[in-house]
């Protein structure tokens, strides 16, 4: 009878879920015929949103190799940023300048659900549950930009 209550009290423990708040998910920006010297320094610059690029919160400066990990494929460069700090993500607006080509990227309106999950957290559950939230579209210098590759939020700045 032990046997029998003890099966069905971790029966029903592992059945037991919670939900949670999915974590914001980031853009990357991928560079497009630019030159290697031409990226190797870029400021990275943070708005309240909707203050029309004015009320800035923050501002970095990507180095290569330094603050940004740079993947190059023929005339592609793709930037992974490092850090929280550095993550453009939805709830402000951002700015990408280029300073050797006095170039200015503006990133508005970042559409981003906020979702959630549920983690089985019973005894035969898997330990970790982890899920982001979609971004589904933004602006890009005022112009609609879709991302249609789910998963791979890339943004494409072109020389």
């Amino acid at each position: 009878m032990k046997f029998i209550t003890l099966i069905i009290v971790l029966l029903i423990v592992s059945s037991c879920s919670r939900e949670y708040q999915c974590e914001d998910t980031s853009i990357t920006p991928v560079f497009l015929k630019y030159q290697p010297a031409d990226i190797d320094t870029l400021i990275i610059r943070k708005y309240i949103l909707n203050s029309n690029f004015s009320n800035q919160t923050d501002s970095v400066i990507i180095r290569f190799g330094y603050s940004g990990y740079y993947i190059t494929h023929n005339d592609t460069t793709i930037v992974q940023l490092f850090g929280e700090r550095l993550k453009i993500e939805s709830g402000f607006d951002w700015q990408i300048y280029i300073p050797s080509k006095n170039k200015v990227i503006n990133i508005s309106e970042i559409n981003s659900p906020k979702t959630s999950g549920k983690c089985n957290t019973g005894f035969f559950s898997k330990l970790a549950c982890a899920c982001v939230n979609p971004i589904i579209s933004c602006k890009k210098d005022n112009q609609p930009f879709v991302f249609n590759d789910f998963g791979a939020y890339n943004i494409y700045i072109t020389n």
